[in-house]
């Protein structure tokens, strides 16, 4: 778990700096303009979309986001064993399903660095094609909706 979290502050803080020094060079290109100095808004254009490109590279927003989940599915999964006594404790089951979950988190968290679009969209798109947000968030529901209700899918959804 604490993989996780010394992570989570890193890219949250990635992911701000970024964003605020793509304000600054677009604050900077307008006022650039303003004072007809073309050539000079043509490089800091420049320099925000190389910005802006390495943002979507890097995805620090969904790094983030990733880690934020697999922290608090871990956290549960803590507290679920935490709640238990030292008999439940000492139960093979209990033992084995702690084992699972725990493997079955930080599975699906890594599953998600690797997972592309795999299958046919409805809308036609090629497989490995790139969607927008609303179709990622279509495909995500699809694959929930299909997907088997577990406590590993419960806790991880939190």
């Amino acid at each position: 778990m604490a993989f996780y979290q010394k992570r989570i502050p890193r890219y949250a803080r990635r992911a701000v700096a970024l964003h605020l020094l793509v304000v600054g060079l677009g604050i900077c290109s307008s006022v650039l303009a303003h004072y007809q100095m073309i050539q000079t808004v043509v490089l800091v254009t420049a320099a925000a979309t190389a910005v802006m490109g390495w943002m979507e590279f890097g995805d620090a927003r969904a790094k983030t986001e990733r880690y934020t989940k697999a922290v608090h599915a871990l956290r549960d999964l803590c507290d679920w064993w935490s709640s238990l006594s030292e008999v439940e404790k000492a139960s093979r089951s209990n033992i084995n399903e702690l084992v699972q979950m725990t493997e079955s988190i930080i599975n699906a968290e890594q599953t998600a660095w690797t997972s592309m679009p795999s299958t046919n969209t409805n809308d036609g798109k090629p497989e490995g094609a790139i969607l927008d947000e609303g179709q990622r968030q279509e495909q995500e529901r699809q694959k929930e909706f299909n997907a088997p209700a577990t406590k590993a899918a419960y806790l991880q959804g939190r």
